[in-house]
């Protein structure tokens, strides 16, 4: 679904500004799921933080009342009750300086394509960060030194080869096997697209 510049100055940028312009002592909690997608909004939204100049407390809302072992785990706060959000909540973690600067410095590794920094980084300890070496790996797998195709991709290749070429069934398939990536439909329908004219 495609949205038009004035629904996203209303919906997206006006959140922008808000986090711009926080007075000193704000408190944020960042709502964001575990997924590759979530995770490097979120490495943009803390660099964002870390530049105003404020005193500022941080917190990370995560999908705590998930196991890892759930095959909702990577489907994050969608499925959620109420009292399970209010759990996430009480759950929250701190970001410390340490987290703040890390958090940073992936969006600028991410955001550079400079996949040798982001491994790197991704050895970091940190609560803020539980799946952080996975989701990196996720992320450099798009991307073979050998130049071969993408992790994403062979997976789609898999699936229109042997389950279905229909993009729903796609997406669905993709999702059981590979929601680590957090793709919406409208970011894998342009790998299945391409996946699609090669074929």
């Amino acid at each position: 679904m495609r949205i038009t510049e004035t629904e996203y100055n209303n919906s997206v940028a006006k959140e922008f500004e808000k986090i711009i312009n926080a007075p000193d002592n704000s408190e944020f909690n960042l709502w964001f799921e575990y997924d590759l997608f979530c995770q490097v909004n979120m490495w943009f939204v803390i660099s964002i933080i870390n530049s105003l100049p404020i005193k500022k407390k941080v917190f990370a809302v995560y999908t705590s009342y998930l196991d890892k072992t759930s095959k909702q785990f990577w489907n994050g706060f969608g499925p959620a009750n109420s009292d399970e959000l209010k759990v996430c909540y009480a759950n929250r973690i701190p970001l410390s300086e340490a987290d703040i600067n890390l958090g940073q410095q992936l969006w600028k590794a991410y955001k550079n394509g400079n996949l040798d920094e982001l491994t790197n980084l991704s050895k970091h300890q940190s609560f803020v960060f539980p799946y952080l070496q996975e989701v990196v790996k996720a992320h450099i797998d798009r991307f073979p030194k050998d130049g071969t195709t993408g992790r994403p991709e062979k997976v789609i290749e898999d699936i229109t080869k042997n389950i279905s070429t229909d993009f729903y069934k796609v997406f669905t398939e993709f999702w059981n096997r590979e929601s680590i990536y957090g793709f919406g439909d409208i970011q894998l329908k342009s790998l299945y697209d391409k996946v699609m004219l090669y074929r």
